[in-house]
């Protein structure tokens, strides 16, 4: 009976561990988005705007309530990631260092980006 409790506590526990990886895949996946094409325009500790190359608009990710959400200019938003502890924004050109502390796991990931050049 213990054994067979802490068989499914592992496979609870393993699956909310998957299931944590690929949001943040999905979330770089947002990042890194060929129909978004994502240049770097600046940030502050909880804000990082972006432009959108190929839908010509300004966007701001926004961690705000544990949350992490995408914000087009003036059109409603996208969650992209729940129950953040913390995240952090570097921008060293041309890459934009993110650090994300989740359910007690710190994900570091590193996204080439360009910075944005008005014409």
């Amino acid at each position: 009976m213990i054994f067979t409790s802490i068989k499914v506590l592992n496979q609870n526990q393993r699956q909310q561990y998957l299931q944590q990886e690929n949001q943040i895949a999905q979330f770089l996946q947002v990042l890194n988005s060929d129909e978004l094409q994502f240049q770097y325009k600046s940030h502050t500790k909880k804000r990082l705007n972006l432009y959108s190359g190929y839908k010509k608009d300004d966007y701001q990710m926004v961690y705000k309530n544990k949350q992490i959400v995408l914000k087009r200019k003036d059109t409603g938003y996208m969650p992209l990631l729940y129950q953040v502890d913390q995240f952090k924004i570097d921008y060293q050109e041309p890459y934009l260092k993110l650090t994300i502390n989740k359910n007690k796991k710190v994900y570091q990931e590193k996204v080439v980006m360009e910075r944005y050049e008005q014409a």
